[in-house]
Protein backbone atom coordinates (compact mmCIF):
# COMPACT_ATOMS: atom_id res chain seq x y z
CA UNK A 1 0.00 0.00 0.00
CA UNK A 2 1.47 3.68 -0.73
CA UNK A 3 1.91 5.59 1.89
CA UNK A 4 -0.28 9.41 1.51
CA UNK A 5 3.00 11.04 2.45
CA UNK A 6 5.26 9.38 -0.38
CA UNK A 7 4.72 10.50 -3.90
CA UNK A 8 3.95 8.40 -6.55
CA UNK A 9 6.34 7.69 -9.66
CA UNK A 10 3.47 7.11 -12.10
CA UNK A 11 -0.06 7.28 -12.81
CA UNK A 12 -2.82 5.20 -14.52
CA UNK A 13 -3.58 6.28 -17.90
CA UNK A 14 -6.87 8.58 -17.32
CA UNK A 15 -8.51 8.00 -20.39
CA UNK A 16 -7.76 7.38 -24.30
CA UNK A 17 -6.98 10.68 -25.12
CA UNK A 18 -4.46 10.71 -22.10
CA UNK A 19 -3.47 7.25 -23.64
CA UNK A 20 -2.41 8.52 -26.27
CA UNK A 21 -0.34 11.46 -24.77
CA UNK A 22 1.64 9.45 -22.86
CA UNK A 23 4.95 8.50 -24.11
CA UNK A 24 4.59 4.84 -25.78
CA UNK A 25 7.17 3.21 -22.86
CA UNK A 26 4.90 4.35 -20.02
CA UNK A 27 1.64 3.16 -22.31
CA UNK A 28 3.98 -0.45 -22.95
CA UNK A 29 4.73 -0.53 -19.45
CA UNK A 30 0.61 0.26 -17.46
CA UNK A 31 -0.32 -2.70 -20.32
CA UNK A 32 2.14 -5.37 -19.31
CA UNK A 33 1.41 -4.95 -15.60
CA UNK A 34 -2.28 -5.14 -16.29
CA UNK A 35 -1.71 -8.23 -18.49
CA UNK A 36 0.60 -9.81 -15.60
CA UNK A 37 -2.50 -9.08 -13.10
CA UNK A 38 -4.79 -10.52 -15.51
CA UNK A 39 -2.86 -13.77 -15.78
CA UNK A 40 -2.25 -13.82 -12.27
CA UNK A 41 -5.99 -14.24 -12.14
CA UNK A 42 -6.10 -16.49 -14.08
CA UNK A 43 -3.98 -18.96 -12.00
CA UNK A 44 -6.03 -18.02 -8.97
CA UNK A 45 -9.12 -19.55 -10.25
CA UNK A 46 -8.44 -22.99 -10.50
CA UNK A 47 -9.90 -25.81 -8.43
CA UNK A 48 -6.51 -25.94 -6.56
CA UNK A 49 -7.46 -22.69 -5.08
CA UNK A 50 -11.50 -23.31 -4.77
CA UNK A 51 -13.39 -20.52 -4.01
CA UNK A 52 -11.10 -18.26 -1.95
CA UNK A 53 -8.95 -18.65 -5.49
CA UNK A 54 -11.89 -17.82 -7.54
CA UNK A 55 -12.78 -14.85 -5.06
CA UNK A 56 -9.05 -13.37 -5.82
CA UNK A 57 -9.23 -13.85 -9.37
CA UNK A 58 -12.68 -12.09 -9.29
CA UNK A 59 -10.63 -9.01 -7.53
CA UNK A 60 -7.70 -9.07 -9.41
CA UNK A 61 -9.87 -8.80 -12.65
CA UNK A 62 -12.15 -5.66 -11.09
CA UNK A 63 -8.75 -4.22 -10.28
CA UNK A 64 -8.15 -4.59 -13.97
CA UNK A 65 -11.04 -3.00 -15.31
CA UNK A 66 -10.89 -0.01 -12.54
CA UNK A 67 -7.73 0.79 -13.77
CA UNK A 68 -8.52 0.46 -17.98
CA UNK A 69 -11.80 2.66 -16.66
CA UNK A 70 -9.49 5.55 -15.20
CA UNK A 71 -9.98 4.41 -11.84
CA UNK A 72 -12.60 4.97 -9.34
CA UNK A 73 -14.21 8.40 -8.75
CA UNK A 74 -14.67 9.36 -5.47
CA UNK A 75 -16.74 12.42 -3.90
CA UNK A 76 -13.71 12.44 -0.89
CA UNK A 77 -11.05 13.22 -4.39
CA UNK A 78 -11.34 14.64 -6.76
CA UNK A 79 -10.99 13.70 -10.43
CA UNK A 80 -7.32 14.65 -11.29
CA UNK A 81 -6.32 14.22 -7.70
CA UNK A 82 -3.76 11.12 -7.50
CA UNK A 83 -3.88 11.64 -3.47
Amino acid sequence: MVSSKRKRRTKPLEHASAAQEAPASERAGWEAALEEIEHQAMHWDSPDHGQTGHLIAEALRAAVHIARAGGLHCEHRPVGNPD
